[in-house]
């Protein structure tokens, strides 16, 4: 296991231990082999009931699994749309190579101005803010993807 980042299986023990069953940690771990949250997709009720979980704590654990993958989910998705000047080597060069204009490290609308007329104006509303909380994005991604799912071109 010398390959596994100790962040992930921080962050599994962490789950555990919110849900008041970090006792099953090494079970979870060394049985299950369950290393990082996304290996959560492959369990069961009936794989967490082997190593010795109820059912109503196997649910629990499974649904504070479901939220933390939402919630970093929610946070790389600003992290990529809101520009970090400290989080990466990469966006230290970036910011200490552009101009100090602030108006250098907003966003860009990407949607040239003839397909605007086809997108719903609220979901351009959301695109053309530099600053977009985290409910914004959720109801604009829930938008995109029932604008996506009936027009079959974006599939």
């Amino acid at each position: 296991m010398g390959d596994v980042d100790g962040e992930e299986l921080e962050t599994v023990r962490a789950v555990l231990a919110e849900v008041q069953l970090g006792q099953f940690f090494t079970r979870v771990r060394d049985d299950l082999q369950v290393t990082r949250l996304s290996h959560f997709e492959f369990v069961q009720l009936e794989d967490l009931e082997r190593i010795g979980l109820g059912k109503p704590a196997s649910r629990r654990l499974l649904e504070a699994v479901r939220k933390r993958r939402t919630a970093a989910w929610m946070k790389g998705l600003v992290s990529r749309i809101l520009p970090s000047t400290t989080s990466s080597s990469q966006g230290k060069h970036r910011a200490s190579t552009a101009p100090e204009d602030s108006h250098t490290l907003g966003l860009t609308c990407l949607i040239p101005e003839q397909a605007s007329q086809s997108v719903p104006g609220s979901i351009l509303d959301v695109l053309n803010r530099q600053v977009v909380s985290a409910e914004s994005i959720g109801s604009f991604k829930r938008r995109l993807d029932s604008f996506m799912d009936g027009d079959e071109r974006w599939m």
